[in-house]
């Protein structure tokens, strides 16, 4: 048995390590009361054998030495070697006997599967169903004909051209029109390029063979599960618990294994029982004023029982995040610089920066298992969790993902040129062709705004490239501009529909007509500049055409 005070000693310098910086220092934790317990640890693996299949169909493949012409005899001999690799007691023989030489190493080892036998592959041909083992289908461009109607004579075989004629003094006096044998084909058929004539193409799933030769191998496996049960008083379930999903050979690690004992558990299981003796560490220890409890395993101790430090530790500096955010989940970028740089030098919060930069891919996504694991266990998720959301506040303004201004202007804009656009031509064609004003919309909507976002995206890479050249390199986020992205389709298409919907209420005069005015304005603005002519001419041309009304017996009056 390891004395408890060596083990306290040791694992009070842990937990140092992980708060140094952190708002405290490594000699502010004091140890208290510590309890050490030996405790008896049974573990048992239980190898289960059995087979694992693998299919290859090569096209046109050779035959194996096993070949089976039946379908039949070729998953008869599947069942053979599957009965074999998991009753057969001479295929495991030589994998058992290097487990009973390794020992209690043997552990080590029972974490994963292991292929102890390699049964001979063998083959069955399997006709292909696209062409029935011809290795040929009808040729789809000329039906099988292997020919095509010859496009210079139309199939008929003959061309028509006109013949000078002369009259008995020689002199021309006319023309008639004659035939000619086509000079492009044979009879009004041109050969088909595709089959070169043939009718027929090669199959390509089967690449011309006919048939796939299906090659099938099984190999016989031994696969491990384990089951540990221990019995301390101090803190049982979770010591059970932890051993129970880390794996064998962190239990050989941590717990001294000294016994090992195997037995048939049954034809086509094997079971191993190790039996060991390991030691738990209950340490009691104060931190800025409060106490604290912490329960390790091993030597050196193995901290499974981690009390929420952090929690107390970041509380102010969660109270002060929370009282600079304003009523709309908003920050500042000076507060979030000034927060930046404070957290940059605490090396929990520094690695949860890291972490979130490296990390993070979504716009609500917060990493508390990063900020977990960066402050090593000792805060609880909850914590996490809050922490994570402001600190993707933080790192949305010293290193954002996107320019949100940018793709805020660029989406309102796009949403009021839908909304203009859709009104208009609802309001000028809808009455005429319904049809080809909902098409007409799309196409003259979304061409542009994906051509606009494109724009948006590269000023917002730039933008966002000169703003990031504050901080290093690992604190930068991957850029998101699919983010914002999507939210301007929505909006725009959202406002589509809106103006549609405004433009045909106005053909069915339940609301006023604008009579294109917005669009009218917005044309006659920018022919005026004289810097955007394929824009301004974009936006007149969904004008409404002033159509003649005609009466009876009047001229139409324009």
């Amino acid at each position: 048995m390891i004395d408890k005070q060596d083990l306290s000693e040791s694992l009070i310098g842990q937990i140092g390590d992980v708060v140094e910086g952190n708002q405290a220092q490594a000699k502010d934790v004091k140890p208290e009361a510590c309890r050490s317990e030996l405790f008896q640890a049974d573990l048992t693996v239980d190898w289960h054998f059995t087979s694992q299949v693998h299919d290859e169909r090569i096209a046109g493949g050779a035959r194996r030495d096993n070949h089976f012409i039946y379908i039949r005899d070729f998953e008869d001999k599947t069942q053979i070697y599957m009965e074999a690799a998991s009753y057969d007691v001479s295929l495991r023989q030589d994998f058992l006997a290097h487990l009973e030489a390794s020992g209690v190493a043997s552990l080590d080892q029972s974490d994963h599967p292991h292929t102890i036998a390699e049964f001979p592959p063998f083959s069955h041909p399997e006709t292909c169903s696209q062409c029935s083992g011809q290795g040929q289908n009808r040729c789809s461009s000329c039906g099988g004909s292997g020919k095509h109607t010859c496009s210079s004579c139309g199939g008929s075989g003959r061309q028509h051209y006109s013949v000078t004629t002369y009259d008995n003094q020689g002199r021309a006096n006319g023309t008639r029109m004659d035939f000619r044998s086509c000079p492009n084909c044979l009879g009004g058929k041109t050969t088909c390029y595709t089959c070169s004539g043939r009718g027929s193409v090669r199959c390509k799933p089967c690449d011309g063979h006919g048939y796939f030769m299906l090659v099938r191998s099984i190999s016989a496996v031994a696969v491990p599960s384990y089951q540990v049960g221990v019995s301390p008083s101090l803190a049982q379930t979770e010591l059970q618990a932890l051993l129970n999903c880390q794996g064998t050979a962190f239990c050989r690690h941590k717990i001294y294994f000294d016994q090992m004992q195997g037995a048939e558990a049954g034809p086509d299981h094997y079971q191993y029982h190790y039996q060991g003796e390991g030691q738990v560490l209950e340490q009691d220890f104060r931190l800025k004023g409060k106490h604290y409890r912490c329960y390790a395993l091993s030597n050196p101790p193995y901290a499974f029982v981690k009390p929420p430090i952090f929690d107390d530790l970041f509380a102010d500096e969660l109270a002060f995040l929370q009282s600079s955010v304003s009523a709309k989940g908003k920050i500042n970028k000076r507060q979030a610089s000034t927060f930046f740089v404070r957290y940059s030098q605490q090396p929990a919060l520094e690695r949860s920066m890291r972490a979130i930069a490296e990390a993070r891919q979504a716009q609500d996504q917060v990493l508390d298992e990063k900020i977990m694991a960066s402050c090593q266990g000792y805060i609880s998720q909850p914590m996490a969790n809050q922490l994570g959301q402001y600190l993707n506040k933080i790192m949305d303004k010293v290193s954002p993902a996107y320019s949100a201004g940018i793709w805020w202007i660029w989406g309102l804009l796009a949403s009021l040129y839908a909304l203009v656009f859709a009104q208009a031509k609802f309001e000028a064609t809808f009455s005429s062709s319904p049809i080809g004003t909902i098409l007409g919309t799309f196409f003259g909507v979304f061409p542009w705004i994906l051509a606009g976002s494109f724009f948006a995206w590269i000023l917002s890479i730039l933008v966002v490239w000169i703003r990031r050249q504050k901080i290093p390199k690992e604190y930068r986020q991957n850029m998101r501009h699919k983010e914002p992205f999507k939210q301007v389709l929505k909006a725009a298409s959202l406002s589509l529909i809106l103006g549609a919907a405004y433009g045909y209420a106005t053909t069915q005069n339940w609301l006023p007509k604008w009579h294109n005015a917005p669009l009218n304005w917005v044309s006659q603005q920018l022919k005026q500049t004289c810097q955007f002519p394929i824009i301004a001419e974009h936006f007149s041309q969904c004008k409404p055409e002033e159509k003649p009304v005609v009466t009876k017996g009047k001229r139409a009056k324009n």
